[in-house]
């Protein structure tokens, strides 16, 4: 088990760790700061802690409050800008699509 803390100090944020298979990544936003349109080959979770981001899409606009999730899918571009200070995202790219194991495992289910 690997434990991670967000700093909501934390100026704009970074990479809090990664992997062969996955890259988090915090950002502290205040008003009005944005990241522009840009796509990523990774399926992306965005995690709205606090605060409220506005998710742009080619497709739709999702404004988010505080403790809700966006999926993002590979390649599909989009951007993200703070609605309100001290907003605090964790950005979970998800590197690698393969499966490790020859049956779907489901939570709560136990054993092979």
């Amino acid at each position: 088990m690997k434990h991670y803390i967000l700093d909501p100090k934390a100026l704009l944020g970074g990479v809090i760790a990664q992997d062969d298979d996955q890259e988090l990544v915090q950002l502290s936003l205040q008003k009005d700061n944005e990241i522009p349109p840009y796509h990523s080959e990774p399926l992306i979770l965005l995690m709205v802690f606090n605060g409220s981001v506005q998710v742009t899409t080619e497709a739709e606009t999702v404004a988010t409050q505080g403790l809700q999730v966006v999926r993002i899918e590979p390649n599909e571009v989009h951007s993200i800008r703070a609605l309100e200070d001290h907003t605090t995202v964790l950005v979970i790219k998800q590197l690698t699509h393969a499966l490790t194991f020859s049956k779907k495992l489901r939570f709560g289910s136990c054993c092979l």
